[in-house]
């Protein structure tokens, strides 16, 4: 298994980039399934890409696509990008309204 890796941003030619991620994990999510992703030991930051909307709930709750107004702050995150794991967190919750890929590049 690949080392997760130090979260790392290069400068160059006045622009700015992340390193090369070397431990992404690919998931299928199935539409109206919830799935629950496991945050790696080690791993500190998540940059989550998918290829259609997904909902994230990072408060051990499971992710729910919204039908109606949630206004007590449980509801689910809608396209999360870049997120930081505190060390409590060793899992969160991934749901889509249709099939999906997502792909999260992990960092520590």
């Amino acid at each position: 298994m690949t080392a997760i890796p130090n979260l790392k941003v290069f400068k160059a030619d006045g622009s700015f980039a992340l390193e090369t991620p070397v431990y992404v994990n690919d998931y299928v999510l199935t539409a109206g399934t919830a799935k629950t992703v496991s945050v790696p030991a080690n791993a500190r930051y998540a940059f989550i890409s998918a290829n259609g909307d997904i909902w994230a709930n990072f408060s051990g709750g499971t992710a729910a696509i919204p039908v109606a107004d949630i206004t007590d702050g449980s509801g689910s995150e809608l396209n999360p990008t870049v997120r930081y794991m505190h060390a409590a967190l060793s899992s969160f919750s991934l749901i889509s309204a249709a099939n999906a890929l997502v792909s999260i590049a992990w960092y520590q």
